[in-house]
């Protein structure tokens, strides 16, 4: 009440005390008959709650409506308070929403523990006479019910932001029409028959690509899609489930489908599955690749080629499996996927595969964008459907007033419809006249709405104190549990029968496994839980999980979030250092960063929750999984924060190999002086020690250092590759020798030395043979695809690119290497206004991950792309912008590309070369663009000096060249002796010529040879 002291002074404490008893009486009666409760009515006020200690749905709005029907009956009787007290009083109110804590003191009275309760405080003080005040929150609940009036961020005492308020101003007219959901941005939505048309057609046999993606928000009938998508199959094409869950193990929800494709029990482990698949299928049997799969996780130099022979054993598999036996594969819920299943998914929807998948709309996997992927987006059904959907439920028709009851309530969402459906089954609330269900006078009211989880609870609160902890218990576990688990937590037999016997609750699996009705049905039950609760539960859980299973590979992550959410951070932190060496080896390479993130977070406040071994295996887990990432930048912040521990233990490989890593970070991040000290000592070091395969791998960061740099002879490169050859053999490292031989064919390609670099592209392929290594195959394609871009001969570099991409894992730097190689040979073989939304794409990606490399050549990228296609001024201002921040980054190979291309376009400016035409007919030719001014004035500024100014590129070029040999030296003595020739200047243009032409037919370069020879020809 508003002046308590002064209206308590004026009147007498005698009627005062009447008087706040009269008001007081009308607003408890406001607050229960909206389901509320009221928690104190201390001196002039009142604090009641919405939602606890007892479940109410949609508690946000019921709380506005009792605040205004009290602000109402409060402005209704006024002059009868005035005439009765002789003044009139005025009041206040604040609303805030949240979590609180429930403590009951007695069994009659509760406290409320939170900060919306200090909020609604801070709120009503801030409010004038006769103004409801609410938060944030609660405006964003009551949204398209209620009309508020902004007032704004305000700073409130106890809070270290402003928080939003808004004045409550009434109730909108959508109290009792589907309006409320239209002014959300939801809209009305046909019945699901042509989704389900839809995704029956992209199914059909015969079709390219078949991956049907439902997405949707929870509750909206993606699973019920899928279910019916199962039953219109024909009955010859079983549909295998998968099941994502979050924290779930590596290719879970695949090894889930195939236990089903084999008929194998729940609780069947891998090996298991699998010997079951091949004995009920034994031609699908492929032993060498099966044992392979199944060999221990972990331990791996270098998880890729381990990752890409799982992943083509799984979808060679699947495709073989559904070729067989015509299946369909589901993949539930996977906005949980695991990145393993995730990558390969992405692979398998570039196939015909059969696939449907359910997800969330913040599951935003790009490959689900592609061309010929059918998406089906389910928004809230109608109003119509929804009371169809509720008849159905009933089993009866239903009163015009009960069906528009539910679709208002239910908002269009099906799960909601149904939870109010069965929720009024079982209660006394129903009335049946003339064969038509109807809701009971008076019933109307807060009981029904659509806020879920006060659904569920409140039918929860009907189980017995026991039953409700074993659903608390099993909501701990997850959606799907174990019923020997969740006894062996309880300490007693579950009783889940009898819980299940209340409907849409828990549903009996296969093998002693349940599942809650829907994921939203466990997140309420999960969420009743106190702190102090889960806690305590979470702990249990994670301690019969280690008594009945014992930890094993596919429980680490499971038992690491546990541990953690019992605050036992010791084994919370070793169990996830060991899921993420898991996780490397799937190269399921985010995973990894996000768990030792956490891992670095806890070790950061308490050093000895890992023991010295165990640090090791921590640092080399994280710096690799970036490393493989290509997150340069964040691999350098990461190793500057962990390696000083690892510093201080003295020499060891793992030492070695971390700076290594770190090493080529810093080289991609153009830090070429820091990399090659760390490296040369890390060399020194490991040598003395000797550790010839850290010494090894140390020379591989030079390699690469000296090869962009050009700060040493490419002599000593090719002594370090020679030296590094014996290690990798003797240590069966293949990954060691694949660096090594990969830079040795850059550092020739670099300095001229074409048919060389060819040659050890081979060795490489020879390599990847004998070694059964993807990986290794995919970089010979890369280094031969190479020299071919550098030749002019997109094509030949394209389908190269193209191929090392496909054995690339999704979001690992080498698919961002392939990507940008074909992307390079496309802009050539595509129209500029397709390819350059994509290069600039890969020139952000790359940039914020501080891998200069790609991030530079496809900036060279895009001035090229410009000027084929006619913009001149655009191209010319990025290429003598790039040029001199090149030059400062100290990549000499990429600086030296883009300056001959410089000299190549003013020789073309000045009439002497013509690269359009010495491209093959067959290239796809393409309109350019209309010369804009700005395009006409760059061109005739730069022809007044185009001879000149190229002459000039083209000799700094050849200062860069200490060998002068090969095609790039080619390049610059054909661009002297066209400009030498157009001067008149017949001798020395063909000494010039000359000197390219030997070169060019040296290292085989059709393109440069043919130059050479018309211009020869063109002399006198």
């Amino acid at each position: 009440m508003v002046g308590f002291t002064e209206v308590s002074n004026r009147i007498g404490p005698e009627r005062v005390f009447a008087l706040i008893e009269h008001v007081l009486g009308h607003a408890r009666t406001c607050v229960e008959e909206h389901g509320g409760y009221v928690v104190d009515t201390a001196g002039d006020g009142m604090l009641a709650a919405f939602g606890a200690p007892v479940a109410v749905e949609k508690a946000s709005l019921e709380a506005c409506r009792a605040a205004l029907a009290f602000r109402e009956a409060l402005g209704s009787s006024a002059s009868d308070l005035e005439a009765s007290f002789g003044v009139l009083p005025q009041f206040r109110a604040g609303l805030a929403g949240g979590n609180v804590m429930v403590a009951r003191t007695s069994a009659e009275h509760v406290r409320l523990i939170g900060a919306p309760v200090n909020e609604a405080a801070r709120l009503q003080a801030l409010a004038v006479p006769g103004e409801i005040l609410v938060s944030g929150t609660i405006s964003n609940e009551t949204e398209g019910y209620v009309t508020t009036e902004g007032r704004g961020e305000v700073e409130i005492r106890g809070f270290a932001e402003p928080i939003e308020v808004h004045a409550l101003v009434g109730l909108t007219r959508v109290v009792a029409t589907f309006e409320g959901s239209r002014r959300r941005g939801l809209v009305d939505m046909i019945s699901r028959e042509r989704d389900l048309d839809a995704a029956l057609g992209a199914l059909r046999t015969g079709r390219t690509n078949r991956t049907v993606v439902i997405s949707g928000a929870p509750g909206i009938g993606k699973s019920r899609l899928a279910h019916e998508i199962t039953l219109a199959l024909a009955p010859d094409r079983p549909v295998h489930v998968g099941q994502c869950a979050s924290n779930a193990t590596d290719y879970a929800p695949i090894i889930d489908v195939l236990r089903q494709a084999a008929g194998a029990p729940f609780g069947f482990d891998r090996a298991e599955c699998l010997a079951a698949l091949f004995a009920r299928h034994p031609d699908l049997e492929n032993s060498a690749a099966a044992r392979a799969f199944l060999e221990p996780l972990g331990g791996q130099r270098d998880p890729s080629e381990r990752a890409m022979r799982d992943r083509d054993f799984l979808g060679e598999l699947l495709v073989s499996l559904q070729r067989k036996t015509g299946a369909v594969y589901l993949l539930e819920d996977a906005h949980w996927v695991d990145t393993a299943t995730d990558g390969l998914v992405a692979a398998l929807s570039r196939t015909d595969l059969a696939l449907v998948i359910t997800a969330r709309p913040e599951h935003a996997a790009s490959w689900a964008l592609r061309p010929g992927i059918t998406n089906i987006d389910l928004g809230p059904l109608s109003d119509e459907a929804i009371c169809r959907l509720a008849e159905a439920s009933f089993g009866r028709p239903l009163s015009n007033e009960l069906g528009d009851l539910i679709a208002e309530k239910s908002e269009g969402n099906p799960l909601m419809a149904e939870e109010i459906a069965r929720t009024l089954r079982q209660s006394d609330r129903l009335t049946e006249t003339a064969g038509e269900v109807g809701i009971a006078p008076g019933q109307t009211g807060p009981f029904l709405s659509g806020n879920l989880e006060q659904l569920v609870l409140s039918r929860v609160d009907r189980l017995t104190p026991e039953q409700k902890a074993t659903l608390q218990a099993a909501s701990v576990i997850g959606r799907d549990f174990s019923g020997d688990l969740l006894a062996r937590a309880l300490g007693r037999p579950a009783g889940l029968e009898e819980i299940a016997a209340t409907p849409g609750l828990i549903e009996a699996g296969q093998a002693g496994r349940w599942r809650f009705a829907h994921a939203l049905i466990r997140d309420a039950v999960y969420a009743s839980l106190l702190s102090a609760q889960r806690q305590a539960a979470h702990r249990v859980v994670a301690e019969a999980m280690e008594a009945i299973e014992g930890p094993g590979p596919e429980s680490f992550g499971v038992l690491a979030e546990h541990f953690d959410s019992a605050g036992m951070r010791g084994k919370a932190v070793r169990y996830l250092v060991r899921s993420a060496e898991q996780h490397l080896s799937a190269y399921a390479l985010r995973d990894v960063d996000r768990d030792l993130a956490r891992v670095h977070a806890a070790v950061a406040e308490d050093p000895s929750l890992l023991d010295d071994e165990e640090y090791r295996l921590f640092v080399l887990v994280w710096l690799r999984a970036l490393d493989q990432i290509g997150d340069f930048g964040r691999l350098k912040s990461v190793a500057a924060q962990i390696l000083p521990r690892l510093e201080a233990m003295g020499y060891s490989p793992s030492l070695g190999i971390a700076r290594t890593l770190t090493s080529i970070a810093m080289a991609h991040a153009r830090d070429y002086a820091g990399a090659e000290a760390l490296a040369e000592r890390t060399r020194r070091e490991a040598e003395a020690e000797g550790d010839a395969w850290a010494a090894a791998w140390s020379k591989v960061a030079l390699m690469r250092i000296h090869d962009e740099t050009g700060w040493k002879d490419r002599g000593l490169i090719e002594e370090m590759a020679t030296e590094i050859g014996p290690v990798a053999e003797e240590t069966g490292d293949s990954h060691l020798a694949m660096n090594a031989l990969y830079l040795l064919s850059s550092s020739y390609r670099s300095s001229g030395y074409r048919l060389k670099s060819l040659e050890v592209a081979k060795r490489l392929e020879a390599l990847s043979v004998s070694h059964d290594d993807r990986r290794a195959k995919a970089f010979s394609l890369w280094a031969r695809a190479l020299v071919y871009s550098i030749d002019g001969n997109p094509e030949m570099a394209h389908t190269l690119g193209r191929e090392a991409r496909g054995a690339a894992i999704p979001g690992s730097a080498d698919e961002r290497v392939g990507r940008g190689i074909e992307l390079f040979a496309l802009s050539f073989l595509r129209p500029a206004e397709e390819m350059r939304p994509q290069i600039e794409a890969l020139v952000a990606e790359a940039a914020a991950l501080e891998d200069f490399n790609i991030s530079d050549a496809m900036e060279w990228t895009l001035c090229l792309l410009d000027l084929r296609h006619g913009d001149l001024a655009r191209g010319w201002r990025r290429l003598v912008e790039l040029i001199p921040s090149l030059e400062a980054r100290g990549n000499l190979n990429i600086l030296r590309q883009a300056s001959i291309s410089k000299g190549e376009i003013l020789v073309g400016i000045a009439g002497l070369l013509d690269p359009a035409s010495e491209a093959p007919p067959e290239r796809p030719k393409f309109e350019r663009k209309r010369p804009g001014l700005a395009d006409i004035v760059t061109f005739f500024r730069l022809r007044l000096t185009a001879r000149r100014s190229a002459e000039h590129v083209y000799r700094t070029c050849l200062d860069l060249d200490p060998l002068k040999h090969g095609p790039n030296f080619a390049r610059c003595e054909i661009g002297l002796g066209l400009i030498a020739a157009s001067r008149g200047e017949t001798e020395r243009a063909r000494e010039h010529l000359s000197r390219g032409l030997v070169e060019a037919e040296g290292e085989g370069h059709a393109l440069l040879a043919s130059r050479a020879r018309r211009a020869i020809s063109r002399l006198r």
